[in-house]
């Protein structure tokens, strides 16, 4: 139920009232002195990104990191990134584990989740809070702050059910914020 528009002004971001991070390339090492494999990463990207980050969290607008848009958000609070062999299928497909989930939090009834990727938080930022896990340590998602909300899995793929727990929590975020 929300207007959007599929990329990142650079210019001007005042008529905005959220910012969803979604998947994609790897962050690029050098913004958090890492020493990993990385793949597709785009410098000039992360830095507009980052920028946007900024401007939303600075506003208290609703910011949303989905896969690299939590290690986005990860890495411009502080925190650092590594690499992960087990939670990329063959064929680069999905695979499925189960969740710690924190006891509060927009996360607190998520039990189970998919992944898709080769990068994964080694340190988390200090300010993260309502940390969800995966059972085998791996961090899948965390809130900053009300407005700023992480999820290392693709709700979009899992259901009806991980697609209101976390984009319905945003959008309902994002709606609260309407401009007139």
């Amino acid at each position: 139920g929300l207007d959007y528009e599929c990329q990142i002004p650079t210019l001007n971001f005042d008529n905005f009232n959220g910012l969803l991070l979604p998947g994609g390339g790897d962050v690029f090492p050098f913004f958090y002195n890492g020493n990993v494999k990385f793949s597709n990463a785009n410098l000039l990207k992360d830095a507009v990104e980052f920028n946007a980050i900024s401007y939303f969290y600075q506003k208290d607008l609703p910011i949303l990191g989905v896969c690299r848009g939590l290690q986005l958000l990860n890495v411009f609070f502080g925190g650092t990134l590594k690499n992960v062999n087990s939670h990329q299928g063959k064929s680069k497909s999905d695979v499925y584990h189960d969740l710690i989930p924190p006891k509060n939090g927009f996360l607190k009834s998520m039990t189970g989740a998919n992944s898709n990727h080769v990068q994964c938080v080694d340190k988390l930022c200090e300010n993260a809070r309502d940390v969800c896990f995966c059972t085998d340590g791996t961090v899948e998602g965390f809130c900053i702050s009300d407005s700023v909300l992480a999820v290392q899995f693709h709700p979009e793929r899992m259901g009806l059910s991980a697609i209101l727990t976390v984009y319905g929590e945003f959008a309902k975020k994002v709606k609260s914020r309407f401009k007139y």
